[in-house]
């Protein structure tokens, strides 16, 4: 049990302030001394786990956001006080009030993050949604959360396995990889390490051990290698640092995995690192490559291997020049020539890129990346999930550069091909390509391109987008632009699918219901309505042969319906030469009963009977008109009727009602109509728009009370703005094709 000390974190927060690189004076200093106040103040000593308190953490989280991510006063503050808000009785408006409305808005985001992660499942899409657009709406909330999340895996032990994995899981499908894409290479690879070592502690321990047993020999091999180069950089008067990078113990599981090899067959366990003062600003990029003409004069580089990111760099704005030289004993070495500018982006990514920006007028590719994301996140038609996807192939993917005609560059995933580049200059230029000129050879759409390509689509007005093309493309951009027209034509063959079937059942006179649905789509092992209406939109289901099946299906249900309620009995007729007063419910409509459809009696209403001349008995009501016009026509005989007061026949009735969009509402009218009142629902339908929702319910009653009892019961449920009894069609297949 860890107790609170304050004497003990009072020396904590002022070693912190000795090494802030970002309290540059006393008032930066006196801004945090009253940010740790407030938040001591406000957790009152609250543990935040086993091993810590809430203050401590802050202190901790404050560090990583100031002196390994390098943001200002302001992300400093808002790190503080970043759990305030959830732990304690303080309100946002006791921040603004306090600490300015920069700061309360931050700290708003980050409350929003993390209802996010604690509510939901973070696979899920919208929680993405959620995170990316606070991320659009200021980048330092996103700094701060992943500093949170960095100290949160330093400090795992403290919880429980299973909140453990949660942390783990979370990590590696959120925190790294916009880690990487912000730049952060120090905390991604740190990340990843640990999200390593408690998935797979066994794997991990393994590859560490590796690494420490080959050291002694790496560290001899990098000194003779370096000695060269050093002395040739100090004869050309350059100030620099030179340096090993040993690959992280993740990124080697991952080659492993990738290359199906041993930790024994990595060649590129290193990597040796050249960070230098340039001249001047103007001579940064000459120094670069000064530098690699000196190397290679002493060893040989593999031209294939020469990655520059000075000219072109990488979308989360890492610089650098790359170059794999063949060293000692004909052994490969990646050498990483960076400025101290570049080395800076490097280390700290977009944090740095904030303090640089003055320096150049371009736009980075990370400003484009955001913008990219603030574009699909006002884009209402994209689905969760194809937003989701759309995020992993663009936030995961390595990246190739071609170039249009003109010499201008795009920057495309690997594996891309012709299609994907047409998509990336406009989607009416892919609609109608047919191919694409790379140099003198003419290629096909699916053609994979490589770094370096320039690319002349071709075109032709009479091509046309095929389903197979979702097989030709990889990007986000053209997998999108291909869903929405497929999407828009499919919607176009189902309304018109859905025409024509309304079409043939009023031609064919059919009497059916969505029994007779069910069998169709069994018949053609379809899975549901709205497919049964693209096909017939699409020409794939025959008309002719949709009629057959239309008139088969409904037929065999009305005839098997017919039987039932009106096959013979002796006992009917035995009620027949017996007794001039029937009694509905001993007859249970059998064969000599019928209810007539005219007035539709249910029990409760005065009724008689009208014996026909082909010997049935229609019940009507007694004040029937139809009964009156017709009796002395079709009646032979009218006989007296009565209900009992068991309900036993039963009529479908329909209930519509709308109102707002409450949580719970259709539970409510559902639970109503199921358990209040003996009935059978037959069929349930709502649709929600917005914060309204519209409602049919369809149900078999056996009282004429009934249903006047149950819209009464509805209409006292908050949130119903009108509910009514509605006519149901004649034709129930028709009322089904909603």
């Amino acid at each position: 049990m860890v107790e609170y000390d304050f004497d003990k974190i009072l020396m904590r927060f002022d070693s912190f302030l000795k090494e802030c690189k970002r309290c540059k004076s006393e008032k930066d200093k006196d801004l945090l001394w009253t940010a740790f106040h407030f938040a001591n103040k406000s957790f009152e000593g609250i543990k935040k786990n086993s091993s810590e308190y809430y203050i401590e953490h802050s202190i901790e989280v404050c560090k990583i956001v100031t002196n390994e991510i390098g943001l200002g006063m302001k992300s400093a503050v808002s790190a503080l006080l970043h759990d305030v808000i959830d732990e304690t009785d303080m309100q946002i408006e006791d921040i603004k009030q306090n600490f300015g409305i920069k700061t309360a808005s931050i700290l708003s985001g980050l409350a929003k993050i993390r209802e996010v992660l604690d509510s939901q499942n973070i696979v899920q899409a919208e929680a993405f949604r959620k995170i990316l657009l606070t991320l659009s709406d200021d980048l330092r909330v996103i700094f701060i959360k992943i500093a949170d999340r960095l100290y949160h895996m330093r400090t795992i032990n403290a919880y429980s396995k299973k909140r453990q994995l949660k942390t783990v899981t979370e990590s590696l499908y959120v925190y790294v990889p916009l880690a990487q894409r912000l730049g952060l290479y120090n905390i991604k690879t740190e990340l990843e390490d640990l999200c390593l070592k408690y998935k797979h502690p066994e794997i991990y321990n393994e590859i560490k051990g590796k690494i420490k047993g080959t050291k002694k020999g790496r560290s001899q091999f990098i000194t003779n290698f370096s000695l060269p180069i050093i002395s040739a950089l100090g004869e050309l008067n350059f100030d620099f640092n030179i340096s090993d990078r040993t690959k992280s113990i993740y990124s080697i599981w991952t080659k492993m995995q990738k290359k199906k090899v041993s930790f024994e067959e990595v060649y590129d366990l290193f990597a040796i690192r050249i960070v230098f003062e340039p001249s001047s600003q103007e001579k940064e990029t000459a120094d670069c490559w000064k530098i690699y003409s000196s190397i290679a004069q002493l060893y040989p580089p593999k031209i294939d291997r020469i990655r520059d990111w000075i000219t072109t760099p990488k979308p989360n704005g890492y610089e650098a020049l790359h170059v794999t030289v063949l060293g000692p004993k004909s052994r490969w070495v990646e050498i990483q020539i960076r400025s101290k500018r570049m080395n800076e982006l490097a280390e700290i990514g977009f944090a740095a890129h904030w303090k640089y920006k003055g320096i150049t007028d371009k736009q980075s590719e990370l400003d484009h990346w955001i913008s990219e994301i603030k574009s699909k996140l006002s884009d209402t038609n994209e689905s969760k999930l194809d937003f989701f996807d759309s995020f992993k192939l663009n936030i995961f993917s390595s990246e190739i550069l071609v170039f249009t005609p003109k010499g201008e560059i795009i920057n495309l995933p690997k594996d891309s091909t012709v299609l994907d580049f047409a998509f990336e200059i406009h989607s009416d230029i892919a609609f109608h390509c047919i191919g694409a000129k790379i140099g003198r050879s003419v290629v096909s759409i699916n053609h994979k391109l490589s770094s370096g390509d320039i690319i002349e689509v071709l075109s032709s007005a009479s091509q046309k987008p095929s389903k197979k093309w979702h097989h030709y493309v990889s990007t986000a951009k053209a997998k999108k632009a291909l869903n929405k027209i497929f999407k828009s034509e499919r919607t176009h063959n189902i309304t018109e699918g859905k025409k024509m079937l309304q079409y043939l059942i009023s031609k064919n006179n059919v009497l059916a219901d969505s029994k007779v649905i069910n069998n169709i789509l069994k018949h053609y092992e379809l899975s549901g309505k709205k497919e049964l209406y693209f096909q017939i939109g699409d020409g794939k289901i025959n008309k002719k042969d949709l009629t057959e099946i239309l008139k088969e299906k409904a037929t065999e249900r009305l005839i098997k319906y017919w039987k039932f309620q009106f096959s013979d009995t002796n006992l009917i007729k035995d009620w027949k030469n017996n007794n001039s007063e029937i009694d509905i419910d001993e007859l249970k409509l059998q064969s000599f009963v019928e209810i007539a459809q005219c007035c539709k009696p249910l029990p409760g209403d005065k009724i008689i009977g009208c014996e026909m001349k082909n010997g049935k008995i229609k019940i009507h009501k007694s004040d029937c008109k139809t009964l009156i016009s017709i009796s002395s026509m079709y009646c032979q005989k009218i006989v007296k009727a009565q209900w009992t007061p068991r309900e036993i026949i039963s009529q479908l009735k329909r209930i519509e009602l709308h109102g707002s969009n409450e949580a719970g509402i259709a539970n409510k009218v559902t639970s109503i109509i199921s358990s209040s009142l003996e009935i059978d629902i037959k069929s349930i339908h709502f649709d929600t728009q917005k914060n309204k929702f519209y409602g049919l319910i369809d149900f078999f009653v056996a009282n004429k009370e009934a249903p006047v009892t149950i819209v009464k019961k509805i209409k006292q449920i908050d949130g119903v703005l009108d509910v009514k009894l509605v006519h149901i069609m004649k034709n129930p297949l028709k009322d089904s094709l909603v």
